[in-house]
């Protein structure tokens, strides 16, 4: 994803961030130029995952000019301020979000004062998703709570990348499932309220951010709220899965990234639980039909 910010009127380029560009860990741009009070830009690329977090104190609109490498899914979310997209078809207003197929380049013009998150989920990525798009959303509790721990975390290091991919993971997750068209699941057949599909949804999100833990199913279910027997049976009907097959796909994808990214054998191992690198290496072959130390570092 190309990002150019331009000054309205002038059309003066204030940011530009290049197609090809590969931020390991996050960058941050300050602007002193005189049209601009402040301008703050995070920008994290992970694989097939384009994260972009502006802060903006302006004397004048600017437009955000988006161009796509790959067709995908763009999420905007509105954290403080109002913005208009697709030449004003859809205005956000703070704790909004909006997704928007990725086919051609995007236009966000945005007013003084923003702070505004971007991420491009490329196509391959998002693989068989059923996304209904165009539809503008509300920020709910759990989604500000991930969100927040996003804002907060600003250390520029290889565990505090892992640790941003794994948040931003997790409310792409939540958005995408307030969106996925599954008006069917939600009636009284299945038997579960608004509040159970939150507690699952939660469920999941805690399974995620604690990759690395152990345990049972009525230790999750205390954990949000459920009795056992309807999270067993929700989180199937919700999700397409039973809670320990998620938890266990969760864990080998963080460990092919973990490889991938260079980390040894031993340090995955202990990142996503296992206590004995030899019970991750047979899991991890069992899963991907091939040992870990075969997964090639990417360039």
């Amino acid at each position: 994803m190309k990002v150019r910010l331009i000054e309205e009127g002038s059309r003066r380029e204030l940011f530009r961030s290049p197609i090809h560009t590969r931020v390991k860990y996050r960058a941050d741009t300050t602007s002193s130029h005189i049209i601009s009070k402040s301008l703050h830009i995070s920008e994290l690329r992970f694989s097939k995952l384009n994260y972009l977090l502006l802060d903006l104190e302006s004397k004048h609109p600017v437009t955000l000019n988006l161009a796509y490498t790959q067709t995908g899914y763009l999420l905007c979310i509105v954290i403080e301020g109002d913005c208009s997209l697709l030449e004003n078809e859809f205005s956000l207003s703070a704790h909004q979000y909006l997704c928007l197929s990725m086919h051609e380049s995007v236009e966000i013009k945005i007013e003084l004062t923003q702070k505004i998150l971007l991420v491009a989920i490329d196509a391959e990525r998002a693989e068989d998703l059923r996304i209904n798009n165009n539809e503008i959303g509300e920020l709910d509790a759990t989604m500000h709570s991930v969100l927040k721990e996003i804002q907060q975390c600003s250390e520029e290091c290889p565990i505090k990348c892992i640790f941003i991919e794994s948040k931003i993971l997790s409310l792409v997750h939540l958005i995408f499932e307030s969106l996925q068209v599954q008006k069917d699941i939600y009636n009284a057949e299945i038997g579960l309220s608004y509040e159970d599909i939150q507690k699952l949804r939660a469920a999941k999100v805690y399974i995620v951010e604690n990759i690395d833990k152990s345990y049972t199913l009525i230790d999750l279910a205390h954990q949000v709220g459920l009795n056992d027997f309807k999270l067993k049976k929700g989180f199937r009907q919700l999700f397409g899965s039973t809670v320990f097959t998620y938890r266990h796909t969760m864990r080998m994808e963080k460990a092919k990234d973990m490889l991938r990214s260079g980390f040894q054998v031993n340090q995955v191992s202990d990142a996503i639980g296992y206590k004995h690198p030899h019970h991750f290496s047979t899991a991890f072959k069992e899963y991907f039909k091939v040992l870990p130390s075969s997964i090639k570092v990417k360039p």
